[in-house]
């Protein structure tokens, strides 16, 4: 079964003949190693050691053979000038040579291979022991330290006797299985002594056992072993004082990595590698050399490295942590780890080390940690560790990987900062998408919808999920999809571009008239998308349906926020998004609503969580954050941030909560360059006038739209207050209003604004509440509605001058009336009477005209009302159309009233004739006009009066 196990009586002396020869064997031997020495000068102290051996006893020179060979053996191998022998040669002679000596236990440990060695190490611990304690044991119990002292003095040939303490394992088959077994079994022993005769006499007892093992065969690399059969409590300074540096690398070199396969490959092969011993020696020796290759391994990482055991003294550093902090390897192996950290952290570094091997429990475990370290020359420097943990035996050791980062110490700043950026910069694109009141979108490659602000569910009446997703040409008219689609190939190829004329799809089945614009959206030099901005129509709402879209809209970002949101209430919980239900584990909206806050925070923070929230002032606006441990309803405990904010929830005032997992800041990412880009892309591309202002009113961002708007530089209007943009008279009032919109009372105002050049234009204001470097801030978005008010008072001129053109024509149509009964009475005018008729049927074609041109002018009139797009041009040709209509119509009504004017007057009697056909005097002619013209005729009478007188004239002649 044990076949590792060279059987050997129990009592190493050997008798008789044989005793005789050992001890003419063992003076040879020394002889021999004595011949071996190159430099006598240089190993004076090995050769009185070795006349002062000569002259022990017999006896006492077989019990200190061990401890004076191995003196021997390392200075011929590393000091000795010649040095003619290896180790490993030198061991394989003096076997071949002197053998019969291989059959003294405590010699031939020496000789065993590094399994075997570390096992016979652990048993001449346990018999030592034994020894010193039999005295002790024997008095109390004799029945025990019999049997304690036959198992082990026996094994590993001891399946016939009872397994100690009753322990229920089955005996090892491998000698590094047997360590195990037997560190079980001293600390066992170390509790019955300690129950037996105290703490103090069990310790002196171990202590004393330790040395004498010590004193023998401490310069064997395997003698690291015996410290594990050492209670963790015994282990002190003075006991890993003894250990070497090479033995301490072996600790935690040789048994956590290299030999530990080494273990498992020759647990697997134990009968092929016990074939020969050559084979033996030769895995020996592999061994070894793996050992030193990796230590220069560990010398060339770029992280120190540095090992302690549990009470924080150091085993092992490389060559990084030594050039790191300025001490030699010997300066710090054997100090407490404290030497390399300030005074500030050695406390908090004890009582973290005692809580953590009385419970097990750390934060610090496995996790990077920016601290400090103290250089031998005192200097305090930046450093990130992280420390694991490594369990051999019943001993914990911790290794600490170190960089030093005083020269990213400047970065580290600026990464805080990019970090911090990144948050504002979320809260400023957020901010100015639900404030816009144009609808903001994004697209993907394909065409699809990613992303939409509330103004979109304003503008077409469709809530915003039901659109994520589709293809933003279902959206617009179909007769406009095409161009749109044009558009949107020719941003794919990296040039912004914009459609002036689109017809966006509504809810109600219409189509608003709109026109949007897109740019093109890259991340790392890669298109990934576009945003887009689309203007369109919608009506004026009133400003407590604004509040109430306001509010719905508000929900809906919340619902749709992906970190975890809340709001409270009343010192209830009165709304929790998606996201909340699943941090805290809920099933559903009532295991959360209508409960308090403290239920779902761990027992240390519910006395001052609720003290916090009614802390927070509303008037303040600033949002605070604390770290609190959260509380799932299937009882698990998650780290987190609270993030708390002043809002107004149903006409009450509230606190809005996001809770964010406290996570380890990771390194820059894309996502930060991605962000800001959007927001940037937005900012710069938005055809309205941007301003980020203090609450002071100065300006602190501007976009090119708003130095275009005010005709200026954007970076002119920074650090000037915003209100000097207003009229004085105006300023309070616009001051007033955007307090009132800032805090949720209204969707838009209106104003007037001045330009540089002093010029007055009428705006439309929007303002909301945002963070900006950490600073409260207020976002305005303004729009100038100069075109607008014009239109308006175009239109107002337009109707006023129709009223004015329809009553002119009522005159017109009544005197055009008046004319032609006068002419229908006046059948016997002469030619010049005819004529007269004809100039008024003239007139009448004429005002005929005139009134379907004021027809048409209503018709123009009622088109430009239904689009004020070109009511600048079409006003301008419908003023100069009135004109020549009103031209005609005053030079209508001069002939008319010429016209009237005229009387018909005979040219012989110079009678008149009235309305009724009578020829009358001028004397009778009552109300004539002065100033009347007089129309020369021929009357009846006088006609027969000069044809009868030019009768008389003519037959006169005759005769």
């Amino acid at each position: 079964m044990l076949q590792w196990f060279r059987k050997q009586p129990v009592n190493s002396t050997a008798s008789g003949n044989g005793g005789d020869l050992h001890i003419a064997l063992i003076r040879k031997l020394i002889d021999f190693l004595a011949n071996q020495i190159s430099s006598p000068k240089r190993a004076t102290s090995i050769l009185s050691q070795i006349a002062r051996f000569k002259e022990l006893p017999p006896t006492y020179q077989e019990k200190e053979l061990p401890s004076l060979y191995l003196k021997i053996e390392n200075f011929l191998v590393n000091e000795d000038p010649m040095q003619k022998f290896t180790k490993s040669l030198l061991r394989k002679t003096l076997a071949y040579r002197y053998e019969p000596l291989m059959e003294l236990e405590n010699f031939r440990l020496i000789f065993e291979e590094d399994p075997i060695q570390e096992f016979l190490l652990s048993q001449a611990f346990l018999k030592t022991l034994m020894l010193k304690c039999g005295n002790t044991i024997a008095n109390a119990d004799e029945k025990f330290h019999t049997s304690m002292s036959e198992w082990i003095f026996h094994i590993p040939e001891v399946s016939h006797l009872k397994l100690p303490f009753d322990l229920k394992e089955p005996l090892p088959e491998a000698p590094r299985e047997w360590i195990q077994l037997l560190a079980k079994i001293s600390q066992k022993i170390y509790n019955y002594l300690e129950h037996l005769t105290g703490t103090e006499e069990a310790a002196s007892l171990f202590e004393k056992s330790y040395r004498e093992i010590a004193e023998t065969y401490r310069p064997l690399e395997t003698f690291y072993v015996v410290v594990q059969l050492l209670p963790n409590n015994l282990l002190d300074e003075n006991k890993i004082g003894l250990l070497s540096g090479e033995q301490i690398r072996n600790v935690f070199l040789n048994k956590v990595a290299h030999l530990q396969k080494i273990n498992e490959e020759l647990s697997r092969k134990n009968g092929e590698l016990r074939e020969t011993q050559n084979e033996l020696m030769i895995a020996q020796d592999t061994a070894l050399e793996s050992v030193k290759l990796l230590h220069s391994v560990l010398d060339t990482v770029g992280e120190g490295i540095v090992t302690a055991d549990s009470t924080g003294k150091i085993i092992l550093v490389n060559e990084r942590i030594q050039r790191m902090f300025g001490y030699k390897e010997e300066e710090l192996v054997g100090k407490n780890i404290e030497v390399l950290m300030p005074e500030k952290y050695r406390e908090q570094h004890h009582k973290g080390m005692k809580r953590y091997l009385k419970t097990r429990e750390s934060r610090a475990l496995g996790e990077r940690l920016v601290l400090e370290g103290l250089k031998k020359e005192q200097d305090v420097f930046p450093l990130e560790i992280q420390i694991t943990e490594t369990q051999i035996g019943e001993q914990i050791y911790f290794t600490a990987a170190m960089s030093d980062i005083s020269e990213d110490l400047k970065s580290e700043s600026e990464l805080k900062k990019t970090y911090l950026d990144l948050r504002l910069s979320e809260q400023r694109y957020r901010s100015l998408m639900e404030t816009l009141p144009d609808i903001v979108f994004t697209l993907s490659l394909d065409g699809i919808f990613t992303s939409l602000n509330p103004a979109f569910e304003k503008v077409t009446g469709w809530p915003r999920e039901e659109w994520l997703g589709k293809p933003f040409t279902q959206l617009v008219h179909p007769e406009d999809s095409m161009p749109a689609l044009k558009i949107f190939q020719k941003v794919l190829q990296g040039s912004p571009a914009s459609l002036p004329h689109v017809r966006i799809r509504q809810n109600s089945g219409q189509f608003a008239e709109g026109q949007f614009s897109l740019t093109p959206q890259m991340q790392n030099d890669k298109m990934i998308g576009a945003l887009g901005v689309a203007r369109g129509k919608s009506p004026e709402i009133d400003s407590s349906e604004a509040l109430q879209q306001a509010e719905d809209r508000y929900l809906k970002l919340v619902e749709a926020f992906p970190n975890p949101m809340g709001i409270w209430v009343d010192d209830k919980l009165a709304f929790v998004n998606q996201a909340a239900l699943q941090l805290f584990g809920a099933p559903g909206d009532e295991a959360l609503l209508d409960h308090p806050l403290d239920g779902f925070i761990s027992a240390a923070g519910r006395e001052t969580i609720r003290e916090w929230l009614e802390n927070i002032a509303p008037a303040n606006g600033k949002p605070v954050s604390r770290q609190e441990k959260l509380l799932r309803l299937d009882g698990e405990e998650i780290e987190a941030e609270i993030t708390a904010l002043p809002v107004v929830f149903h006409g009450k005032e509230a606190i809005q909560l996001i809770f964010q997992k406290s996570e380890p800041a990771p390194r820059p990412v894309q996502n930060i360059v991605e962000n800001d880009a959007h927001f940037q892309a937005l900012f710069h591309n938005i055809p309205d006038a941007v301003l980020l202002t203090d609450l002071e009113n100065q300006v602190i961002e501007a976009n090119p739209a708003a130095g275009k708007l005010y005709h200026t530089k954007p970076e002119e209007l920074i650090g000037h207050n915003f209100l000097k943009r207003v009229p004085i008279n105006l300023r309070e009032a616009i001051n007033q209003n955007i307090y009132m919109l800032t805090h949720g009372r209204g969707d838009h105002c209106e104003s007037v604004h001045v330009r540089m050049d002093e010029s007055q234009f009428p705006v439309k204001m929007w303002a909301h509440r945002i963070e900006f470097r950490n600073e409260p801030a207020v976002l305005l978005v303004v729009r100038d509605i100069s075109d607008r008010k014009q239109q308006d008072y175009d239109r107002e001129i337009l109707n006023h001058q129709l009223l004015e053109f329809q009553k002119r024509a009522e005159t017109l149509q009544a005197e055009l009336v008046e004319l032609k009964q006068q002419g229908e009475g006046r059948e016997n005018l002469d030619l010049q009477l005819s004529e007269f008729q004809k100039r008024a049927e003239t007139l009448e074609a004429e005002l005929l005209e005139a009134q379907q041109k004021v027809s048409a002018l209503e018709v123009e009139l009622q088109n430009v009302q239904e689009n004020s797009e070109d009511s600048s041009s079409l006003i301008q040709e419908l003023r100069t159309r009135h004109q020549v209509a009103q031209a005609r119509l005053q030079n209508a009504q001069l002939k008319m009233k010429k016209l009237g004017r005229m009387i018909p007057v005979c040219g012989s009697c110079k009678k008149i004739r009235d309305d009724d056909g009578f020829w009358r005097e001028l004397s009778e002619f009552v109300g004539s006009p002065a100033n009347a013209e007089l129309l020369t005729g021929v009357c009846p009478e006088c006609e027969a009066a000069v044809t009868l007188h030019t009768s008389e004239k003519a037959n006169n002649g005759i005769k």
